[in-house]
């Protein structure tokens, strides 16, 4: 048996050429599920971080707006009211860092209306924690 090897030639060709834009395109396919498929996972993360942070920053804002008015109107049972359940809120939200600031809040509250100066002192400590919180969330959330 004698092959001619111009035929063998042209068959390799013939099937390289029909093969090769199958095995790019298949290639290329799946490339770009699992880019997608990346993408959709970064933009799901990126819309849970940004929806974390407006519901801590909507909690925050009111809390801090309802332990002002509690400071200053301690003997009323809505003001009580209220902040206690703006706490346990922002109790919900809040880091390992801010859930004891925040529990010492709850656990002094009522003693607040005799030591203002304390009030304010770990007032401020929660504001500046809140402020942390809130910034380490916004980096991710703008990227």
């Amino acid at each position: 048996m004698n092959f001619d090897i111009t035929w063998t030639i042209t068959a390799v060709i013939a099937v390289s050429s029909f093969l090769s834009p199958v095995v790019v395109s298949w290639m290329n396919n799946k490339h770009h599920y699992k880019m997608r498929k990346l993408e959709l996972q970064s933009d799901l993360i990126n819309n849970q971080i940004s929806t974390l942070y407006n519901d801590k920053l909507t909690s925050y804002k009111k809390f801090i707006e309802v332990a002002g008015q509690y400071s200053m109107y301690s003997d009323s049972v809505r003001a009580y009211a209220k902040v206690n359940a703006s706490l346990h809120e922002s109790m919900i939200l809040c880091d390992e860092i801010t859930y004891p600031l925040l529990l010492e809040f709850q656990n002094k509250m009522d003693s607040f209306s005799r030591d203002r100066e304390s009030y304010n002192a770990l007032f401020t400590e929660i504001s500046k924690s809140f402020n942390r919180e809130l910034f380490t969330l916004l980096p991710e959330k703008i990227n």
